[in-house]
């Protein structure tokens, strides 16, 4: 957006930012400059014509991890005041990125598609070799394309069958897609769920802060009553005399009635 062509004082209007950026990066980049520059060295922007926006804000850090976790609260805090992350763009440095990017996976838990979550969930369960061969999987399902070669330990996650249903599924950032409903909304999360977190319900909270949130103890992620141990939360995954937790029916019941 710059045309500035040899040694040059006069920038002209930019269409990728706004008057109060721009003129706010020309002040701070003056009171930065070396004694030894003049301001004939300092590019000046024309400001006339240009779009106008809010004030930037600038707020100093020591180290790069302390930039991430800055950037990191500032994107939660308008998660859980109902701001659609589909509204928030983030431009950084090369530098640092990929910490960035997992600083902010990991805070906004289930904002995130659902191939992050399952490489998150993989990459302490799985040995080397499988988690690469995994990732790889991952990989080509993003790109829409199934893969025929499956290891044999990781058939039961990527058999052919259910291939597409994946390509499919890691499209959607659920935070994103459930802000945009017009309609009531109940998130149900349990506290022993092993695949989905009570953080994660509450960041879909945010999204749609006309949400009803109902967390219930001790349920996990197949709605069974069970504690956190892995063993003893899976075996309810196998046993279908399992009652579904007590009062996570009637719950349901009672806010599908009050729609009427």
């Amino acid at each position: 957006g710059i045309d500035a062509r040899g040694k040059t004082n006069n920038i002209c209007r930019s269409y990728r930012t706004t008057h109060e950026i721009l003129n706010f990066a020309t002040l701070f980049y003056r009171n930065r400059v070396s004694k030894n520059e003049t301001d004939d060295d300092v590019l000046e922007p024309d400001l006339m014509n240009m779009p106008r926006g809010v004030l930037p804000i600038l707020v100093p850090v020591r180290a790069a991890q302390d930039e991430i976790s800055v950037i990191t609260a500032e994107i939660v805090a308008l998660a859980k005041s109902g701001y659609p992350l589909r509204n928030i763009l983030v431009m950084h440095a090369e530098y640092g990125v990929d910490a960035l990017i997992e600083s902010l996976d990991r805070h906004l838990g289930a904002g995130k598609s659902a191939d992050k979550i399952l490489q998150e969930q993989l990459k302490t369960k799985l040995p080397l070799p499988l988690l690469i061969a995994s990732n790889k999987i991952l990989d080509s399902l993003r790109a829409g394309k199934t893969v025929a070669d499956v290891d044999p330990s990781l058939v039961s996650l990527y058999r052919p069958s259910v291939q597409p249903y994946m390509i499919s599924w890691i499209k959607y950032n659920p935070a994103a897609e459930i802000s945009k409903l017009k309609i009531p909304v109940l998130i149900v999360q349990g506290t022993t769920d092993l695949q989905v977190s009570v953080e994660d319900a509450k960041l879909l909270s945010a999204a749609k802060p006309d949400a009803k949130l109902l967390i219930i103890e001790n349920m996990n992620h197949v709605l069974k009553e069970s504690d956190a141990d892995t063993k003893t939360n899976m075996a309810t995954y196998r046993n279908p005399e399992l009652p579904l937790k007590p009062g996570f029916a009637d719950e349901l019941i009672s806010f599908v009635t009050s729609l009427k």
